[in-house]
């Protein structure tokens, strides 16, 4: 779509969801083109334009011509789109016109984790709304691991936990201990899933020679979303005295408050449990949060600034604040040791 005149690309994805483009046509189609001196983009486009009164049409049979002037039609569409939607929506309107999720998504894991690698994809087009297609693609171009390298062994190693079996570093740090990611969110209904899960946390835990970091997000994004993240249940199970640093605390459902907040009495005096939809998602609760809307705070790097909102989150708080010079901010008020200022 942005560069129609990139005939491998053009060739990668013409049946791709299958759509009745085989290897006789596609010879076809290039034979036509080097025939007129154009692109096999240009004959496609044409196709989808004039349809059987296309100069191109009597050098295919009539189903073969029919399914290039489908593609055709879809490519005029998006190529006409381009300016005026946004990366997101081009991607939307792509995927939803293609039926791309029902063609990776086949019943298989695997299955799964290409549709997730493309719900990833359209995560990072969310970021940039305001750019146009060309510098979202400039932006996101593929870069060599080496040609980012100044000095060999002066970068880290960047691995999967099932990577790491039989590895050791002095130093490892294992990121992402949120629910939905280590468990993974697949794991959550099947025990001998989660107990693998469990095993891939030890089996990164014991890479580490001398130092472990074990990182987890305040907020996380996914697929261009953003929400408040819930600790790893695989953290509790660590005992205290190997740890130093702030340790998640035990979230509110566990808890008696839970239960009663989620439970009450039968007329005979049993007590029953209220059942949760599928999509519901835990928050804490804080009680006496430091900072309020409308407080003047001063930040050792952005300066001063207004709070807009503060939101509770286990025993901390997100604080958003407007700076005056650095602009609007989201911060985890434990980190950012934020200066409350009169007036």
């Amino acid at each position: 779509m942005h560069n129609p005149a990139d005939s491998v690309s053009l060739l990668r994805v013409i049946n791709v969801p299958p759509r009745g483009i085989g290897t006789k046509t596609l010879e076809q189609l290039l034979e036509a083109a080097r025939a007129a001196g154009l692109s096999p983009a240009e004959v496609v486009r044409d196709l989808g334009d004039s349809g059987p009164r296309s100069v191109f049409a009597p050098r295919f049979g009539a189903k073969a011509a029919a399914a290039l002037a489908n593609f055709g039609v879809m490519l005029n569409h998006w190529i006409a789109a381009r300016s005026e939607l946004s990366v997101v929506q081009l991607m939307d309107a792509i995927l939803e016109r293609t039926g791309y999720c029902d063609y990776l998504r086949d019943g298989t894991e695997e299955g799964d984790e290409r549709w997730a690698n493309v719900l990833e994809l359209r995560g990072v087009a969310h970021e940039f709304a305001e750019a146009t297609l060309a510098e979202f693609l400039e932006q996101i171009a593929l870069v060599s691991d080496q040609d980012t390298v100044a000095e060999e062994g002066k970068a880290p190693i960047l691995l999967t936990l099932h990577a790491a079996k039989g590895l050791e570093f002095p130093v490892v740090f294992i990121l992402g201990l949120d629910e939905g990611v280590l468990p993974h969110q697949r794991s959550m209904e099947d025990g001998e899933a989660m107990n693998e899960e469990r095993r891939l946390m030890y089996v990164g835990m014991t890479r580490a020679k001398d130092r472990l970091y074990l990182l987890r997000a305040f907020r996380r994004s996914t697929y261009g979303d953003a929400s408040l993240a819930e600790p790893s249940r695989f953290l509790y199970d660590i005992p205290d005295h190997l740890l130093a640093g702030q340790k998640p605390h035990k979230q509110l459902r566990s808890s008696e408050a839970y239960k009663r907040a989620t439970s009450w009495e039968t007329p005979a005096g049993r007590r029953r449990e209220a059942s949760r939809p599928a999509n519901y998602k835990q928050t804490s609760i804080i009680s006496g949060q430091k900072y309020k809307t409308g407080q003047r705070v001063r930040h050792a790097a952005f300066g001063e600034g207004i709070v807009i909102e503060s939101r509770g989150t286990g025993d901390d708080e997100e604080v958003t604040v407007a700076f005056e010079a650095a602009g609007l901010k989201r911060l985890v008020a434990s980190m950012a040791n934020l200066q409350l200022l009169k007036g």
